[in-house]
């Protein structure tokens, strides 16, 4: 397999593990699948865990929680558990 083409299947795959990762079902209680729910479980937990472990390090400050919840530390952290989470 080419190099492009691998890109192009890991695109195709992650495109459709994150987009239901954030499916709406307007029948379900919280507005969700059962998928999205799962993933925002996974992710508020990888995200308590690397503030847990900043905390822990002394290196959680206002700036870094604004890049944990907004930024692309924050974005690293949840697409990785969501990655591993559907291995």
């Amino acid at each position: 397999m080419t190099c492009a083409a691998a890109r192009s299947r890991w695109r195709s795959t992650s495109k459709t593990r994150f987009e239901k990762a954030a499916e709406l079902d307007p029948a379900s209680p919280n507005g969700l699948t059962g998928e999205a729910t799962r993933s925002l479980n996974i992710t508020c937990n990888a995200l308590a865990k690397q503030m847990s472990e900043d905390f822990k390090a002394g290196t959680l400050d206002q700036d870094r929680m604004e890049m944990l919840i907004g930024g692309g530390i924050g974005a690293h952290a949840v697409g990785t558990a969501l990655w591993n989470s559907s291995q």
